[in-house]
């Protein structure tokens, strides 16, 4: 059996700003789509859709990026900072740390979370 990975449908407060946020982020082209916001690049499509009611801090959900490099990893955790300040993220009196954690290290696993607009969590990695 082979099974790739279609399309990550997210809800949001604000599709506009969420996936601006994303794109920036992850380099990835923003086209329309119907009543939602598509995200493209290479074999990853994104799609957002409007739900003022969502809340994403009670949704489960992980999705675990992938980088070839520990390098890449530090610039992403670097480039992920500097959007936190720059889509107004923190609240005042917050730590970046708080919406950008440390790379952390399980044996051969280095990681780091970084929270988007929405308040949800998203994992990127290098082994």
């Amino acid at each position: 059996m082979s099974i790739r990975f279609g399309q990550l449908a997210l809800y949001s407060k604000n599709k506009t700003e969420l996936a601006h946020f994303l794109s920036e982020l992850l380099e990835m082209e923003i086209k329309s789509a119907g009543e939602g916001v598509r995200l493209i690049a290479d074999d990853i499509s994104i799609i957002i859709f409007d739900d003022p009611r969502s809340n994403p801090a009670n949704m489960n959900m992980m999705v675990d990026f992938f980088v070839d490099s520990k390098e890449e990893l530090s610039e992403l955790a670097n480039k992920a900072q500097f959007f936190a300040y720059r889509f107004g993220l923190l609240a005042e009196g917050q730590d970046v740390g708080e919406i950008v954690g440390p790379i952390r290290g399980i044996g051969p696993l280095s990681y780091f979370f970084a929270t988007d607009t929405d308040g949800r969590k998203w994992k990127f990695s290098h082994r």
